[in-house]
């Protein structure tokens, strides 16, 4: 159906008489069924443009980097059915956490704690200090992780990754052509799975 819009068959469904032949169709320019130059390129993530940040991905840097309030924090991108006791519950393991996590995002989620399908929304670490000050990471790995000041990719990795080794992979993945030179608050995107 959908091919016979695009070919312009209009009368096929219609039952007003036999359907047209293809060979007699006036031959349409491919480029008319294709979208508009650059609409391949736009961004995924509108909320990081609207923030000044180049989209995560591929290219893995903003524009500039983003506020100091949030190096060093994991960043979630919300899907359609995430709530805010799911995120706690996948994160850290306990739905009351939601609270915290919401205290970290008012700007996003507002008093009401309702997420918006594709935000972005920080994560805190908070939750899982253990004794000795040290943090570990959470159940599930995010989609990306703000870079903090004096954070190495080694570090990153070791961190919220596989180890140490898993470095490269998060360089090839964010194209980082020097490891050393990570500039506190680029959003990184890490892999997927745990």
């Amino acid at each position: 159906m959908l091919l016979a819009a695009a070919l312009g068959l209009g009368g096929c469904r219609g039952g007003t008489g036999a359907g047209q032949d293809l060979a007699t169709l006036p031959a349409r320019p491919l480029a008319e069924l294709l979208p508009p130059e650059g609409a391949w390129q736009r961004p995924k993530h509108p909320e990081v443009v609207d923030r000044q940040y180049r989209t995560p991905g591929p290219a893995g840097q903003h524009a500039g980097p983003a506020p100091p309030e949030h190096w060093g924090q994991l960043v979630h991108r919300v899907r359609a059915d995430d709530t805010l006791y799911g995120l706690a519950r996948t994160y850290y393991g306990d739905a009351r956490h939601w609270r915290l996590i919401l205290d970290r995002n008012r700007a996003t989620a507002g008093e009401t704690g309702r997420l918006a399908a594709g935000t972005l929304i920080y994560l805190p670490l908070d939750p899982l200090r253990r004794p000795d000050g040290s943090v570990s990471p959470p159940g599930r790995r995010p989609d990306y992780y703000c870079v903090g000041p004096g954070d190495t990719l080694a570090a990153i990795a070791e961190r919220f990754l596989a180890g140490r080794a898993a470095a490269a992979e998060l360089a090839r993945l964010n194209h980082i052509a020097n490891p050393n030179q990570l500039q506190a608050g680029t959003l990184l995107v890490l892999p997927t799975g745990n």
